[in-house]
């Protein structure tokens, strides 16, 4: 059977005492009703016509029993809010990888639909479909999309995930646009990297900071946003949860300001990710003479010290040799001083090469951790280098604008 979506909003209507048909609150009312209603049919007519494999496909929309309605196509699968769940519950919360095979398809759809002037407004993981035919994520429910029936318009009134909205979405001055999803898709990804609930009210909470706590800021709070940068550190890599944090900025002009920029970005840090981890293989499969090596050993071995326990076995290890003359000889009484003190060598010169062994393992560690910061450190300045450089575009952009307004003057 499939899904229907109905335009019932609930300052504005009521439902008939058959509980179906639907009618405005009041007459005062009966005009913006219609006028929304017609919006709604609006949005429908053209989110019918978006097709892509990562958008919940639309079948048709109708009008009848006094409402609206848009039929969707059935999904059989499982919410991302109760994959992340489970896989929580289990211990085994989603890797970076992971997120991305999420996240980077999404793009692909929501770029689909900002290209045909579509919002979503409303992502969020209960709004993410992941398809159980092929794993792949669906976003669903553009229900948010349809309440605003255009970028600019909305009410004081209209609903909103905490959490998820960004403070634009809020206003209603507030400019919204691409960059607008984009905040939601960055508290949708700092949710799947959060392990960490936090006190409420109605229990614990992982989802972040609703923005309108978050506005403190702009008045010398604290923002109670853990950055991800935090809050993922040593679990995920740091040029992954910086794009994150951008992502979260609470002005518009401070995140990505298309899904193409964002998508690029993550894509770029994961090709980054892929060439510091070869290299760094690379480097570790070879000794300073440029000759192969076997890789480094996770486990450390460590050297025992000789102790008066250890004496006492090999002694009678000896003389259990000498009495039942294991190797084929029998040693005479006046022997066994000089088979004791061959054994201690050999067991010393044993322990030696368990404490070198022990020792280039720990140095070979060392250079690793070297590593892993010079390959950080290289992540960072390239995303300061992307950064400055996306800025240059963008004034210079601002600058062809400008120039081209005055020449049209």
């Amino acid at each position: 059977m499939s899904p229907l979506k109905e335009y019932m909003p609930r300052d504005l209507a009521t439902r008939d005492a058959d509980g179906v048909t639907a009618r405005p609150i009041s007459k005062r009312d009966t005009a913006q009703y219609e006028e929304h209603k017609g919006g709604f049919l609006a949005e429908d007519r053209r989110i019918v016509g978006l097709k892509h494999p990562n958008i919940v496909h639309c079948l048709d929309y109708t009008e009848a029993n006094g409402t609206a309605y848009l039929v969707m196509e059935y999904e059989g699968g499982l919410p991302l809010a109760e994959l992340l769940r489970q896989r929580e519950q289990a211990g085994q919360p989603l890797t970076e990888k992971e997120i991305k095979q999420v996240i980077l398809p999404l793009l692909d759809g929501l770029e689909a639909a900002h290209a045909q002037d579509i919002l979503h407004r409303d992502i969020k993981p209960d709004n993410i479909f992941v398809r159980r035919a092929d794993e792949q994520p669906v976003l669903i429910d553009f229900s948010a999309a349809k309440e605003g029936y255009s970028r600019q318009a909305k009410s004081l009134r209209q609903t909103h995930t905490p959490g998820y909205a960004p403070l634009e979405q809020m206003e209603v001055a507030g400019k919204l646009g691409p960059w607008t999803d984009i905040y939601a898709v960055g508290a949708t990804m700092w949710r799947m990297i959060n392990n960490q609930p936090r006190p409420s009210p109605y229990g614990p909470i992982l989802s972040p900071p609703d923005v309108l706590d978050r506005n403190v800021v702009f008045r010398g709070g604290t923002d109670p946003l853990t950055p991800a940068v935090q809050l993922g550190v040593g679990r995920f890599t740091f040029a992954f949860l910086r794009v994150i944090d951008k992502r979260l900025a609470l002005r518009e002009t401070d995140r990505f300001q298309s899904v193409g920029e964002l998508r690029r970005m993550l894509e770029g840090v994961a090709a980054m990710v892929r060439t510091t981890q070869h290299a760094r293989h690379r480097r570790l499969r070879r000794t300073p003479e440029g000759t192969a090596t076997r890789a480094p050993r996770q486990i450390v071995i460590k050297a025992k010290k000789p102790t008066v326990f250890n004496r006492k076995v090999l002694l009678v290890s000896v003389l259990a040799v000498t009495s039942l003359g294991a190797t084929g000889y029998w040693y005479s009484q006046a022997h066994l001083p000089q088979v004791v003190e061959l054994a201690q060598r050999q067991t010393e010169q044993q322990q030696r090469r368990e404490a070198s062994e022990a020792t280039r393992l720990v140095e070979e560690r060392r250079l690793a951790e070297e590593l892993r910061r010079i390959a950080e450190a290289m992540t960072e300045k390239a995303w300061r280098d992307t950064e400055i450089a996306q800025k240059q575009v963008d004034q210079q952009r601002r600058r062809e604008t400008a120039e081209s307004a005055r020449l049209a003057e």
